[in-house]
């Protein structure tokens, strides 16, 4: 091997970690498939969190890969602009390449941090949240778990996304959002989509519970854009401002 290409020990000690992890990763991912896959038809169980776990296993499977890549020099590559320059040229150009590649990869860790930061932090909130709800109920009565469930979801979102206390909103929420899963579901049933424009019974209610959706988050919007404060929600994400913008102060 020329001395150009030797590689250090840790190099290869590197790569084969990497390599073990991919391989054991692809692994899982093979094996989780299966087991839902067959549970779910041959036995209608599916396999209770197989969709997170092969989100979050396929995330981890390309960021294991890459170094990989990277490392090899493997990439898809583009070289007509290397055959107009000299080789020093050409051996300058990478190493740009390779510090902007850096830099970028740098900056999105570095904001998958704080966004992993930040959602940590909505553990306390839901804990506090449930224990707030749940105080309120009473011994030896009935409780509609579907609608409290929704209520204290509502609240939790409110909370966690725009930092606004919606629990005044949840009955209004809870029903609207009924409204439309019920519409939601009668058209993945139904071999007629009617547009919903069309005035049908159906229609209208669906149109009315998104009006007071609209309502109560253009309300969220308009008091958290009012307050000029940055609470690190969602109304002060790039996401959003489009919405903020329209919000009139």
């Amino acid at each position: 091997m020329p001395p150009e290409n030797k590689r250090n020990p840790w190099e290869e000690r590197l790569d084969a970690a990497l390599g073990v992890a991919a391989s054991a990763i692809l692994f899982a991912l093979m094996l989780i498939t299966f087991a839902d896959v067959v549970s779910r038809y041959l036995f209608n169980w599916p396999l209770r969190g197989a969709f997170e776990a092969t989100e979050l296993m396929l995330l981890v499977l390309i960021f294991a890969g890459l170094p990989l890549v990277s490392h090899a020099d493997e990439h898809v590559t583009m070289d007509f602009i290397d055959r107009m320059l000299t080789p020093r040229a050409t051996a300058a150009l990478v190493r740009v390449v390779h510090a902007l590649c850096a830099a970028v990869m740098f900056f999105l860790a570095w904001q998958v941090w704080i966004k992993a930061t930040r959602i940590a932090g909505y553990g306390d909130v839901m804990s506090a949240f449930t224990e707030r709800h749940i105080a309120g109920w009473q011994v030896g009565a009935t409780v509609d778990v579907h609608a409290e469930m929704m209520a204290l979801t509502q609240a939790i979102v409110g909370k966690t996304l725009f930092d606004a206390d919606v629990s005044g909103d949840a009955h209004d929420a809870t029903q609207a959002a009924k409204v439309l899963a019920e519409d939601f579901g009668a058209r993945l049933r139904s071999f007629r989509m009617v547009p919903l424009w069309f005035p049908t019974p159906r229609n209208l209610r669906s149109r009315r519970a998104v009006r007071r959706l609209d309502g109560v988050v253009d309300r969220i919007i308009a008091e958290r854009v009012a307050s000029h404060a940055d609470r690190g929600d969602l109304v002060r994400e790039p996401a959003c401002l489009p919405a903020v913008a329209r919000t009139p102060e």
